[in-house]
């Protein structure tokens, strides 16, 4: 008798903690990840978030929408370039770079049960998406402007080149720096995919905590051939929260 009362009461406990993966209810949530790398006189960093929802067509079966947005930064120091000849002075240049992408896409996620508070998952999402790309190019030189035969054809005169390659006189004859920046922007039109283990836990019933790896990555941008790629690196994990009602 004691025995099937316990039993009763285990599988009263299970069914209300999984209840919320039932054909019928509904997800929202979002994952998050972001990486910061450092080496030599070059920085990375970047930051992700993915908003979803989804609805549970059958127990344990979801499917959804998720977007996606992204921003990654990359910084190099200072690079610089010793004189061509007597008339001119060392350069240096700086180059930030900055990745921007943001899309929309389509999901489905299949969860196994281990437990009344566990769970492993499988998910697959593909979508399109818009990525920018910026770069700033900061040049500093500083010199005397020579002709084809070497002789600086303004003496008495310093100089710096505007970013149009003009070159700008510094009458006095003092030792001038100038900036020349750059900054070429491009956008780039892409499909992506993307297989991902995960395991969730529940605090509580309806409140998911969950983990995600981005274990294989599907990628394919204009004129370009597709780029398939397996990584199990930390970079790739995500942390997410979802609510199931």
């Amino acid at each position: 008798m004691r025995k099937t009362i316990l039993l009763i009461c285990f599988c009263i406990t299970s069914g209300g903690a999984f209840a919320q993966l039932q054909s019928g209810s509904v997800y929202t949530g979002a994952t998050m990840g972001g990486n910061y790398k450092k080496e030599a006189d070059i920085k990375s960093s970047g930051f992700n978030i993915n908003p979803s929802v989804g609805y549970f067509v059958s127990s344990n079966w979801m499917i959804g929408i998720q977007s996606q947005f992204e921003i990654s930064k990359t910084q190099t120091g200072e690079i610089k370039t010793a004189p061509t000849n007597s008339y001119t002075y060392p350069s240096q240049t700086q180059v930030n770079e900055k990745t921007t992408t943001w899309g929309l896409g389509a999901m489905v996620r299949f969860y196994q049960p281990v437990s009344n508070k566990f769970a492993f998952f499988i998910e697959g999402n593909a979508g399109i998406n818009t990525t920018r790309y910026k770069v700033d190019v900061k040049q500093q030189a500083a010199g005397f402007p020579t002709n084809n035969g070497g002789i600086p054809p303004f003496l008495g005169s310093t100089y710096y080149r505007d970013q149009n390659g003009k070159i700008i006189l510094n009458a006095d004859g003092s030792y001038y720096t100038g900036n020349d920046p750059l900054h070429p922007e491009t956008k780039q039109n892409s499909t992506y995919g993307n297989v991902a283990p995960g395991i969730v836990f529940f605090p509580v019933p309806k409140v998911g905590i969950e983990l995600k790896l981005n274990a294989v990555t599907y990628t394919k941008q204009e004129d370009t051939e597709a780029d398939i790629s397996a990584d199990f690196n930390l970079t790739r994990t995500t942390i997410g929260a979802g609510i199931y009602f």
